[in-house]
């Protein structure tokens, strides 16, 4: 559903484009699209506004994988290394290769801890991401640092096919 019409109208009316729910979730953090981030962006919304949990509206992108509007956030001044609860960056929640190869194109930083000492490679193997893991290990990250009770993302890796990769590095 393309929603820019109506943010347009209410915006032109004097709506509040930094506004925020009950989980203190902006339009923003809403965005479907690059062109309605960037229609709140130019009407005032914050790139970096936070919601309860700590969350940018780039933390949520990225958590729904839009591509479009984690690169469109980006480039109007969204930090890739802003961090939520548990200390998790925006990186530890890439659901495609290409999700986190935009996030570290603008330098996020590749082996963040959480607050547990969880690296994005080593959610990336818990959580078989094959795709986040290939450009992880592309980019450099490092497949030794352990997390919590000092397992590697060898360790936690559910597929062979990650565990190859993980051995190949």
């Amino acid at each position: 559903h393309d929603r820019r019409p109506v943010i347009r109208i209410l915006l032109e009316c004097g709506a509040n484009p930094n506004i925020t729910n009950n989980r203190g979730r902006s339009p923003l953090h809403k965005a479907l699209s690059a062109e309605a981030a960037e229609l709140l962006i130019g009407h005032g919304a914050e790139v970096n506004k936070t919601d309860v949990a700590n969350k940018t509206p780039l933390f949520v992108a990225t958590e729904l994988d839009r591509r479009e509007v984690i690169k469109h956030l980006l480039s109007l001044g969204a930090d890739p290394n802003s961090i939520a609860k548990r200390g998790r960056f925006p990186l530890h929640e890439a659901r495609s290769g290409n999700a986190a190869e935009i996030l570290i194109e603008y330098k996020a930083d590749i082996n963040a801890r959480t607050s547990n000492g969880e690296t994005p490679l080593l959610l990336a193997t818990k959580h078989d991401r094959h795709s986040v893991i290939q450009v992880l290990l592309d980019k450099e990250a490092s497949a030794r640092i352990p997390g919590p009770f000092k397992r590697s993302p060898l360790h936690e890796t559910q597929s062979p096919e990650a565990a190859k990769s993980l051995i190949d590095k």
